[in-house]
């Protein structure tokens, strides 16, 4: 049978559009190939990189409770030990307190008042006293200051609303502020319940975005001078603040039913900036636990 012309036309046709698409499925193939090949690698890397800081942070032996580790960079948890686990977080709650502080005042002084007094502990602020809202703010966080805390609150009573709804907004999904001091409110309930992998947010937010407030709370000491003119000298409550290499942001917390709090933030040997949370160890026991880890993650490099 002969073939007329027309249908010469389409079986050509027929096989160039065979041609075309074979050539696109092995195109479109390869391109497949090759994503999932980059997907496996990265899986690979991931899991090579947990590995390495599971041999470095794994069989160290710590008092605290959980601790977690933190790229600020990357925004991941490169390692956890119990962080999903609900603690009291004790005066970490202070840089959520400064935080909102900073946020909501519209005025640049705040003068002191009795009720601010009231809190526990003794730092030497005066009745009557004026501050420069920025100043009483490193005074309450490089000394820790429950007074100090309770000021640059200014007694508002949506303050701690004000903190949790903060906290919902930068991913702090598992803490819950009842107060601006984070004291114990009772023998059995404390003013701040959250996980070390929720503390490692906020540290990281407050470092990222406060800086000019938070770079203080890595001064072993500070002298300020308040708007009245009165001098206070203050120590950091962070002891092994010129231990810690590279060390960037600091904040402790301690209370009867937290124990022994502390978050750092560090660069470490290969630049990577880490956030580190230990909740639930001692008075004293935090700060050797936090050189412990330290000492781990200071030659870790990676790539995620």
């Amino acid at each position: 049978m002969q073939i007329t012309k027309y249908e010469k036309g389409l079986l050509v046709s027929l096989f160039i559009l065979a041609i075309v698409a074979g050539s696109f499925y092995a195109e479109n193939k390869k391109r497949e190939d090759a994503i999932e090949k980059e997907r496996t690698e990265k899986v690979q890397k991931e899991l090579e990189v947990q590995r390495r800081i599971e041999a470095s942070l794994g069989g160290i032996e710590l008092l605290a409770k959980a601790f977690s580790v933190y790229d600020i960079d990357t925004h991941k948890k490169i390692y956890g030990k119990n962080d999903d686990m609900k603690l009291p977080l004790a005066s970490l709650a202070k840089t959520m307190t400064v935080m909102v502080a900073l946020d909501t005042n519209t005025k640049n002084y705040i003068k002191i008042t009795p009720e601010f007094l009231k809190e526990e502990g003794e730092y030497n602020i005066v009745e009557g006293e004026i501050w420069d809202v920025k100043d009483l703010s490193r005074f309450a966080l490089i000394l820790s200051s429950n007074d100090a805390a309770a000021a640059i609150a200014r007694g508002d009573k949506d303050f701690v609303t004000r903190m949790n709804a903060k906290a919902q907004a930068i991913g702090m999904s598992n803490t819950i502020f009842s107060n601006v001091t984070g004291l114990d409110i009772s023998e059995n309930t404390a003013g701040v319940y959250g996980t070390a992998e929720d503390a490692n947010k906020l540290a990281s937010y407050a470092f990222l975005n406060y800086s000019e407030v938070f770079e203080a709370t890595i001064w072993p000491a500070l002298r300020v001078k308040s708007e009245s003119g009165y001098t206070h000298d203050i120590v950091n409550t962070n002891l092994i603040i010129k231990e810690v290499p590279g060390i960037l942001f600091s904040k402790t917390g301690f209370t009867e039913l937290a124990g022994g709090n502390l978050t750092v933030i560090f660069n470490n040997a290969y630049a990577h900036r880490l956030a580190v949370t230990l909740l639930g160890s001692t008075m004293q026991g935090r700060f050797r636990d936090m050189e412990k880890i330290v000492e781990a993650l200071y030659n870790l490099q990676y790539e995620i």
